[in-house]
């Protein structure tokens, strides 16, 4: 498993050069080259000093990475005038199917996400209390006519689950 991981993380970095041709993945004196590294073949022992101290260095440029990101994100949430919400709907998810044109979402959900963020939040709210008050007051109209998918109780045994795998005592 370790010599995967080695030769991704070696394949990753192995074109990348620093200040003074240092690689990225390069932590100490003691560490080989990545260069040096690939060259080890399937049956040799594995070091794995190094492969920690690479990993560490690999999890520390993905922890840089994630702070650009993150302020990036901070930077978008400060636009006046746009939400998060909105930049992301701005950004489509891309789709299986190829189409010519973009996403246009309907004129009331662009009216939605131009609210504030408050606004939508109680909005949310409010629409999950209502359909719970809904689904409370019209529970005792089944979806479906088979009794089986139906909440009931044997009258021999009391088991609640129509094909229940216990047996019945009664």
């Amino acid at each position: 498993m370790f010599q995967s991981i080695h030769q991704a993380v070696g394949e990753e970095i192995s074109g990348q050069t620093g200040a003074a041709g240092e690689t990225p993945g390069h932590v100490s004196s003691s560490s080989s080259s990545p260069q040096q590294q690939q060259q080890q073949q399937p049956g040799d022992p594995i070091d794995y000093e190094k492969e920690y101290h690479l990993l560490q260095a690999r999890l520390r440029e993905r922890e840089v990475e994630l702070q650009r990101v993150q302020e990036e994100l901070r930077k978008l949430r400060e636009q006046p005038g746009k939400s998060a919400a909105a930049a992301a709907a701005a950004e489509v998810a891309p789709v299986a199917v190829r189409h010519k044109g973009k996403w246009v979402l309907d004129p009331v959900l662009q009216s939605f996400f131009q609210l504030e963020e408050s606004v939508k939040a109680e909005l949310r709210r409010e629409k999950a209390r209502r359909l719970l008050q809904v689904n409370t007051e019209l529970q005792w109209i089944p979806v479906v006519d088979d009794p089986a998918q139906l909440k009931g109780t044997w009258s021999c045994c009391n088991q609640d689950v129509y094909n229940g795998p216990r047996a019945c005592n009664g």
